[in-house]
């Protein structure tokens, strides 16, 4: 029964969506515009026709995006008791998830382990392969068990030791402080340089702090340790990934297991 419950719920949400004057369609932004098909339609949306639309759009890649969106238009041309006909309207409910995950995950590094059956979703290969500073949130999922917890990945990079326990965020007027403990920071080094990274997960409090890192206009972020200290200014491009990051966990939690894998599975991840 609440399963049933909450795919009536998405389809009615995605209906409503499709049908409200000027609604924003900006986790679908490369979906076509309704009207289009609306206006080249050949004969009135029937029950049956819409489950062949739906029939058709088979395995969800994000270029299915067109014949998703055929069948929303289609079903959203039937009235109440011709919808209730539909009998695989829960697929193309299903499709639409899939499709939102893929094209948020679309904008991200993901990277597939086969051996441990796991996948990265990171926010950029630098955050991945240790190559700058960063403090960027990411996540897993892992084949067994589905999405992981969001984490939070603060690196120093740079060519003299700081040991840091402080981790200092001035973001624009305002100033936070994160402390560790000595063991809490992984360090190593290579090639004349040094990483110090603090991977955690993250807190409610985290989050927030991620969401006022990104809407900055600038945020200075300086490690500091007893004796020594380093800083850098946080770019504009992760200051651009951090929402598409805290969208993509928000998308792929609230999902069933069964349709985060489907959503990875349509997509081209990098190979570890």
């Amino acid at each position: 029964m609440r399963r049933k419950m909450q795919v009536g719920c998405l389809a009615l949400s995605a209906l409503l969506l499709l049908l409200a004057p000027g609604a924003s369609l900006a986790v679908r932004a490369e979906t076509p515009n309704i009207a289009v098909f609306a206006e080249n339609a050949d004969a009135a949306a029937t029950p049956e026709s819409v489950e062949e639309l739906i029939a058709q759009i088979g395995d969800v890649t994000p270029k299915k995006a067109d014949a998703i969106a055929k069948a929303w238009n289609a079903y959203s041309q039937l009235d109440e008791g011709s919808r209730a006909l539909v009998r695989n309207i829960d697929v193309l409910t299903e499709a639409q998830q899939v499709l939102e995950i893929q094209q948020a995950l679309e904008k991200l590094w993901v990277q597939r382990d086969d051996v441990e059956r796991r996948s990265w979703i990171e926010g950029t290969v630098s955050s991945h392969s240790l190559s700058r500073s960063i403090a960027l949130p990411y996540f897993g999922y892992f084949d067994d068990s589905g999405v992981g917890p969001l984490r939070w990945k603060i690196v120093y990079y740079g060519t003299d030791w700081v040991f840091y326990k402080t981790a200092v965020f001035a973001i624009d007027d305002e100033t936070y402080y994160k402390n560790f403990d000595y063991r809490d920071v992984v360090r190593d080094n290579a090639r004349g340089y040094v990483w110090e990274v603090a991977d955690f997960v993250a807190t409610d409090e985290d989050v927030e702090l991620l969401q006022k890192i990104a809407q900055s206009k600038k945020t200075v972020i300086r490690f500091k340790g007893d004796k020594n200290s380093a800083q850098y200014t946080v770019q504009k491009k992760d200051k651009e990934l951090i929402p598409l990051l805290l969208h993509a966990y928000d998308l792929m939690s609230n999902a069933s297991t069964e349709v985060q894998a489907k959503a990875l599975a349509g997509i081209k991840q990098k190979n570890y």
